[in-house]
């Protein structure tokens, strides 16, 4: 049996869309903890957005905590793959932050990192 035909047996049960742990009641209960998070980050962004807004004060701090929050969801998928995968820490993160850490250098920075590259490697081969 096919994982396809699995998932329409489940949603065509007529268990599944009646009682507490109904889809019906799910859904609901999603849509809640949905909302009361939308309400909990708008609590929080929208005094902050207007305290900049208003005063031009303090938004390289708002900024920068608002980027270090959108990397935790990565940095939990990078857990989760140690755990699932059975990799070492260590051999997930080096090559994460070392591209995370490239993206930021400036254009003049990786070219001169190339040429001196290429310069190595032409020694080398005429050597």
């Amino acid at each position: 049996m096919n994982i396809v035909q699995l998932v329409l047996d489940w949603f065509t049960d007529p268990s599944q869309w009646s009682g507490p742990d109904g889809i019906p009641n799910r859904v609901a209960e999603h849509l809640y903890y949905s909302g009361l998070a939308l309400l909990i980050a708008a609590g929080i962004a929208l005094p902050l957005g207007l305290l900049i807004g208003h005063t031009g004060r303090a938004g390289f701090l708002v900024v920068n905590s608002g980027n270090a929050a959108r990397a935790l969801p990565t940095l939990g998928l990078v857990g989760l793959a140690v755990v699932v995968f059975g990799i070492g820490l260590v051999p997930t993160l080096v090559p994460w932050s070392r591209w995370r850490s490239r993206r930021s250098w400036s254009t003049r920075t990786r070219e001169s990192g190339r040429s001196t590259r290429s310069c190595a490697t032409r020694r080398k081969a005429s050597a």
